[in-house]
Order: C-alpha cells, then structure tokens, then sequence
C-alpha cells in the first residue's frame, strides 16, 4: 500500500488517445447513476412519509424545505423506528404526531433513544407532568423536543 501511495498516478489527457475521454464518460456516468439513485431514494422516502403522517404535497414540501436532511434519510432505519417510538412514547394519534413534525421537521433527525427519550423524561420530572400532560406539551410547543 505504501508503494502504491507513493507513486504518482500515470496522467491522462489527450497525448492518451482516447482512453481519457472514456474515463470522464464513467466517471460522468457513475455520478449520474448515484444521482439518479438518491433522486429515487429521496422520493420513496418522501412518499413514505407522506403516507406515513397523512401529510398534503403542499405539507410536504414544507417539512422538507425546513429539513432537507430528511431526504437522505432511509424510511425504514430512521424515520419509521424514530416515529413510532415518539407516538407510542406520548401516546399521540396519528394527527397530533403529524402537527409534530409539521411544526418540527427537525424531530425527523432527532435520535430518539439518545436525545428525545432522555429530554422528555427531563422535562416531564423537571415539570411534574403526567403523560397526557407530557403529550400536550409536545403537541403544543414542539420545539421543546430541540
């Protein structure tokens, strides 16, 4: 590996012939491809949620122009696990998790067994909240979750 690192990469250019134009039309190729597939991916996802929180196309656009991180997010491994421990957690209906995420997009990001958990067992002891109250909170002022 240390020979290899060391050694400087032949150049490649028109005294080439034509294999550096091939190169950059890979190289050009790939790129789209993985453009491509994010685009892909970024629009299943988006659907999902869409589904997901009932959300309008308008509502949306919205929590993704407030939190475009949202569009690398996988559903599955993120978005769908931190959902349904936030709504089981405060025992929420689908259309009180939706005025969440609506108002906060960036809970979408928000981890929750490292932050959320942790802060809304703070904030309910540091109050005296019991769990519907906890869930008002939530409901009503969403950046507490931030």
């Amino acid at each position: 590996c240390r020979l290899a690192c060391t050694e400087a990469a032949p150049p490649i250019g028109p005294e080439d012939g034509e294999a550096w134009v091939f190169a950059a039309m890979d190289s050009t190729l790939r790129a789209a491809r993985d453009a491509v597939n994010s685009a892909e991916f970024s629009a299943a996802n988006c659907e999902l949620l869409r589904a997901r929180l009932g959300l309008s196309e308008g509502e949306l656009r919205r929590v993704v122009v407030a939190y475009p991180t949202v569009l690398g997010y996988s559903y599955e491994d993120n978005l769908a696990p931190s959902l349904a421990a936030l709504q089981q957690r405060l025992s929420l209906s689908e259309s009180q998790l939706r005025r969440v995420v609506i108002a906060q997009p960036q809970v979408l990001g928000y981890s929750y067994d490292a932050n959320v958990a942790p802060s809304l067992s703070k904030l309910q002891r540091r109050l005296q909240l019991c769990d519907e109250e906890l869930a008002r909170v939530v409901v009503g002022q969403p950046a507490v979750l931030s």
